[in-house]
């Protein structure tokens, strides 16, 4: 679906200030001493006469200037709504330090605007002298529009009001009328009605329904019960204590001096090395940071053992941060096991910690928030993570999972928008997945939408060059690096004609398709492999193995004894005899395997 350049609010806004704005010089006319168009008992006037505001016999001059300050206000107005548009897509608060210096420069370019070219008008017309009676005329018209639109909007608020107030009364006796019949039905219990079935969702034959504060549970006999639903405090308990604690942005974290992406490989190697004692290929590491780029999931494959979970702890570790775990269960069959559930029968919402991270994610926008799946494929990926999956193909900031459904009206937890939680732009998932018995094959499905780093042995141990300390790197620096390094390298024309070859040599031959999405993620894994001084063959490499070649165990077995081997022949004919290593493995254990 589109994008709609404008919301719905949006409009509403733009609409509002343009009403505003005719109300100011609609004021000028009526306040004029001249009453060229509105005769002089006039609303206008009657209110400058109320405030003793000084009468003035606009002139031309005056009155293109007032058309003019009308002019640059409604441009003013437009020009914060797309400065809010383009700080929400950065991930940046509006009342930021950045986000107000924007506003300032954006009202006084606006409005220096609006009086300069009133002037060109005013003084040569009327001479230097008229012009501060020019701009007091202004501000006066806009004093007598601002009270006239204050009343007005007292007069449509109070209307608005009364009426809600009569729709909530009606509510509420049929909220009433509601709850009588469901205490007659409770009664019938000994009759044989079986009221816990009404609560038995997982046969799939309850509903459950929410309007005005109300949320009723359906059972098979079509009985109701309805309870009123409780405050947020009681309900989201956990969600609303993190509003009070954030409730100001807390988001900001202070930056090492400016690094390359290169520097960040680099000290990750050597720090991991260094005090951790952990190593690691720097392939490997070079993956993990473009893949938080590339996509939303990063899944780290291979046998226990092998530093997957290590990883993603101690990366966040070096850049000033703390991941969360989650040790997926067999049980975990929907996303209720990651999210948390709205339970009938104590009227509150069950939240996990998954759930309060993620809601956190929402204040702390400038962290890099790293959600680790600690062995994701011990129970099926896409029966409980399928949501996540879904929603990693919207646009970064209308990525939002339901919780449940809210009445129209409910208070809910500031960032919790009609019970849906949006999973943040600088939220990264990182699975881990053991290869044994005891565990689910990854499917197409998660293959495509993620990034796969395959962890096959242990590292050998090595000596780090020198002693290296962990930083503190924002997301907003983060990106920085990524957008530099996207903006001076590419994945350049002939580089994908030549990789090309390959891939459509895996069409004809096996018939594996490589789509749009995971090209997107090679347009990226070149460039940031440049960036960090890395031979970008290692990346189309590990794609190959990982994203491609890997879908072959679902197809023919030894037939693809022959074609393997021509592969092989093109990639020495295409790219030389001593690239593409990991690939060259899979083809030697695979064919091994049907000897």
């Amino acid at each position: 679906m589109k994008e709609k350049k404008f919301t719905s609010t949006e409009w509403l806004i733009l609409a509002i200030s343009l009403f505003y704005t005719l109300l100011i010089f609609l004021a000028g006319l009526g306040i004029d001493l001249n009453h060229v168009i509105m005769n002089k008992n006039n609303i206008f006037a009657g209110i400058g006469e109320l405030l003793q505001i000084p009468q003035v016999a606009a002139t031309s001059g005056m009155l293109i200037m007032l058309f003019f300050f009308c002019l640059y206000l409604e441009i003013f107005i437009f020009v914060c709504i797309l400065i809010h548009k383009v700080l929400k897509e950065h991930n940046t608060k509006r009342f930021s330090f950045k986000g107000v210096i924007y506003y300032l420069a954006a009202f006084v370019v606006a409005f220096g605007l609006a009086f300069a070219t009133g002037a060109l008008f005013l003084i040569p017309t009327s001479g230097a002298e008229a012009y501060p009676i020019g701009v007091s005329y202004t501000f006066a018209s806009i004093l007598v529009a601002t009270i006239f639109f204050l009343v007005l909007l007292i007069i449509v608020y109070g209307i608005v009001g009364i009426f809600r107030y009569a729709l909530e009364k009606k509510s509420v006796l049929k909220s009433s009328n509601t709850e009588q019949k469901s205490t007659e039905n409770e009664e019938k219990e000994d009759e044989g009605i079986d009221v816990s079935k009404m609560f038995d969702h997982s046969k799939g034959d309850g509903s459950l329904g929410f309007s005005n504060g109300q949320v009723s549970v359906l059972g098979d006999n079509n009985e109701v019960l309805s309870k009123a639903l409780p405050k947020k405090e009681e309900l989201f308990k956990n969600l609303t204590t993190i509003d009070d604690n954030f409730d100001t942005d807390l988001s900001s974290l202070y930056e090492t001096s400016s690094i390359s992406l290169k520097e960040l490989l680099d000290g990750l190697h050597g720090y991991l090395a260094s005090k951790e004692k952990l190593y690691y290929d720097k392939t490997e590491l070079a993956l993990f940071i473009a893949g938080l780029k590339a996509s939303k999931l990063i899944i780290l494959e291979g046998l226990s053992g092998t530093g997957k979970s290590s990883l993603p702890r101690f990366f966040a570790k070096y850049i000033g941060e703390e991941a969360y775990f989650e040790s997926i269960q067999v049980t975990y069959k929907e996303k209720s096991d990651l999210l948390g559930y709205y339970n009938e029968l104590t009227n509150r919402y069950n939240e996990t910690p998954f759930l309060t991270r993620l809601y956190e994610a929402t204040y702390k926008v400038n962290h890099l928030n790293l959600m680790v799946l600690d062995e994701m494929n011990i129970s099926r990926i896409e029966y409980y993570f399928a949501d996540f999956l879904s929603v990693m193909e919207f646009p970064e900031n209308e990525r939002y999972i339901s919780l449940m459904v809210l009445p129209k009206y409910y208070d809910a937890p500031t960032n919790l928008i009609h019970g849906n939680l949006q999973i943040t732009p600088n939220t990264t998932f990182i699975g881990t997945a053991n290869k044994d018995d005891s565990t689910f094959t990854i499917t197409d499905k998660v293959i495509d939408r993620s990034i796969i780093i395959d962890f096959e042995e242990s590292q050998k141990e090595f000596k780090a060059d020198k002693e290296y300390d962990p930083i503190n790197l924002t997301m907003e620096g983060l990106n920085d690096l990524f957008n530099k390094a996207l903006n001076e390298y590419k994945f350049e024309d002939n580089e994908k004609t030549t990789f090309n070859k390959l891939t459509e040599f895996i069409f004809n031959e096996f018939d594996i398709a490589i789509g749009n999405r995971s090209l997107k993620q090679l347009d990226i894994l070149v460039p940031l492999f440049k960036g960090m001084d890395m031979d970008y063959s290692l990346a189309l490499d590990a794609f190959l193995v990982n994203k491609v070649l890997r879908k072959l165990d679902s197809k023919y077995g030894a037939s693809f004894k022959n074609q393997l081997n021509k592969f092989t022949k093109l990639i020495d004919e295409t790219y030389g005899k001593s690239s593409f290593k990991n690939t060259r493995k899979f083809i030697a254990r695979y064919l091994r395997r049907y000897e």
